[in-house]
């Protein structure tokens, strides 16, 4: 703004000049005074005064131990006004750390757990289908046996034990695109995909409609973001302290997803195979 600001004061004299000189100089010394006007309003020594500013613009950010491969990219971090940061991790890291799940306790959430893969024997069927959700709700596959897919859902996927096995087909009924199987300790069934609604950024979340063999009832999975998933819940099933917790451990810098489940009754194959996706998340 500054060099601009000089530039048209320049510009200004050189106009003035000739413009007050013509008629009484000859054009020659009329354009040697123009041209000593701008020379006067943008002082030679400025390119040095700029570069002496630079460099001890580099020494100061060497102190606090931060290196400028480019300095004269300083003058254009001068205009910054505002700086906005995404999650700790997103750009530094190739890889994902499961921190732990958090599953409501008589209408309130709990402590962070790692021990995901305990929660189907603790005998309720809340924690039970948490469990569920994170074994089946992504969209990753087993590649000769390296799970491949996005690296939250592969690491969501290792904390719960579990296994992607081949589904079986059956004729009159529709294929499961995925089944995953519980350690053979788990005192519960295997659990297979029959449907999946991919995750989409608009709507911050992604669904399936999932067969639980254990006892062969419909369930409808789904996993996105808090607030998302806050919106389509039953308001009586979520926890008092939900958005407490979560703006906790946000400010944590922790990547937080919310999971939430629905039973489907009076589903059967057929009803799956044409079920739209407002059917399962209303």
């Amino acid at each position: 703004k500054f060099i601009l600001f000089l530039g048209l004061i320049s510009i200004v004299g050189f106009i003035l000049t000739i413009k007050i000189s013509y008629g009484y100089l000859e054009h020659h010394e009329i354009m040697i005074r123009a041209v000593g006007v701008i020379s006067i309003a943008v002082p030679p020594a400025l390119p040095a005064a700029m570069g002496v500013g630079i460099i001890y613009a580099l020494s100061r950010l060497r102190k606090g131990s931060i290196y400028c491969i480019s300095p004269p990219s300083i003058n254009v971090a001068g205009q910054v006004k505002t700086i906005v940061f995404d999650k700790t991790g997103t750009l530094t890291e190739d890889s994902l750390q499961f921190a732990g799940v958090i599953v409501p306790v008589d209408g309130a959430l709990e402590l962070v757990r790692d021990d995901v893969h305990k929660l189907a024997g603790e005998g309720k069927l809340a924690r039970l289908r948490c469990l569920q959700c994170m074994a089946v709700c992504h969209s990753i596959a087993d590649v000769r046996g390296k799970l491949v897919g996005d690296p939250l859902d592969v690491e969501m996927f290792n904390s719960t034990r579990w296994t992607l096995d081949e589904p079986q087909h059956e004729e009159h009924v529709i294929a499961e695109l995925t089944l995953a199987s519980p350690p053979e300790e788990t005192k519960c069934g295997a659990v297979g995909v029959l449907k999946r609604f991919e995750f989409t950024s608009t709507l911050q979340r992604m669904s399936v409609v999932a067969c639980d063999h254990s006892d062969g009832s419909f369930v409808a999975f789904t996993k996105g973001s808090p607030e998302m998933i806050y919106s389509l819940c039953d308001k009586s099933t979520v926890p008092a302290d939900f958005a407490q917790v979560l703006e906790q451990h946000t400010q944590n810098g922790l990547r937080v997803l919310a999971l939430a489940y629905k039973p489907l009754e009076d589903f059967c194959h057929e009803k799956v195979r044409h079920c739209k996706r407002a059917d399962l998340e209303d």
